[in-house]
């Protein structure tokens, strides 16, 4: 399996038809990883919803940019990191930290079950399956 790289994995895959979505992606990954290891970050704040489900070749449409994390500290790192990055709004509603990236939403939610991951490019996506169980 190939090892994320922080600074330009986003950018490197073109994930996002936009560069500044993947630019943006590239900052909180380089944000929380200034502060635990990329081991530690690269299965504990994963790729969900439906930008996973696409890319698990599901076809949707992305209302929104979701990352789950199971970790506290990584939610909480992220929550009192926000104003650092590069967003235009910012709210958090319970377990879910709203960002406003350009046009578009990126949320990150804490979850309190561990998660069925895949390997994506280095990065780690939640399990279509697992996906589709929670929005039914």
């Amino acid at each position: 399996m190939r090892t994320f790289q922080a600074f330009t994995g986003f950018s490197s895959l073109a994930l996002f038809n936009e560069a500044p979505m993947n630019v943006f992606c590239n900052q909180l990954f380089t944000t929380v990883l200034n502060v635990v290891t990329e081991k530690t970050i690269s299965d504990k704040l994963v790729l969900d919803g439906e930008v996973a489900l696409l890319l698990q070749d599901y076809p949707t449409t992305v209302s929104k940019v979701l990352f789950s994390t199971a970790s506290k500290s990584i939610f909480q790192l992220i929550l009192t990191s926000a104003s650092c990055l590069s967003i235009s709004g910012f709210e958090r509603k319970g377990n879910s930290i709203i960002m406003i990236v350009g046009d578009r939403v990126v949320e990150v939610r804490l979850v309190n079950a561990p998660m069925n991951l895949i390997p994506y490019g280095g990065l780690f996506l939640n399990k279509k399956s697992d996906i589709l169980n929670e929005n039914n």
